[in-house]
């Protein structure tokens, strides 16, 4: 990343903008950004313009997935039953309103910062 280059940055549980331009740039990977929109309260950050729907894959092959959906950008992630789901996948810990959240969201910001 050179100085000058556009990117898309956010914050977890915050804004999220298209139009970050790069400042300065260090040899171990730090950026300096500059942030247009970030003084302006009207600028809502796009919505994504992708959504998936999914049948319900295995327990561990969701946790595989929901990087790869973070990485993508998918805005709205549905998942579904079908006739060959197992109604046993519906208790994944990644499911579960005990512990569910907190795996499913570490899984998202793990495909986020790569």
């Amino acid at each position: 990343v050179d100085p000058g280059d556009t990117l898309r940055v956010g914050l977890v549980d915050g804004a999220s903008f298209d139009d970050a331009v790069v400042v300065e740039s260090s040899p171990d990977g730090d950026l300096l950004v500059d942030l247009p929109a970030a003084g302006d309260p009207t600028a809502a950050p796009a919505r994504s313009r992708v959504d998936l729907l999914l049948c319900l894959p295995r327990p561990l092959q969701l946790e595989r997935i929901l990087p790869v959906v973070a990485q993508l950008g998918v805005g709205t992630l549905v998942l579904s039953h079908a006739r060959k789901v197992e109604r046993s996948y519906w208790g994944s810990h990644l499911l579960r309103a005990d512990t569910g959240a907190a795996a499913t969201r570490a899984a998202l910001v793990e495909g986020l910062m790569q």
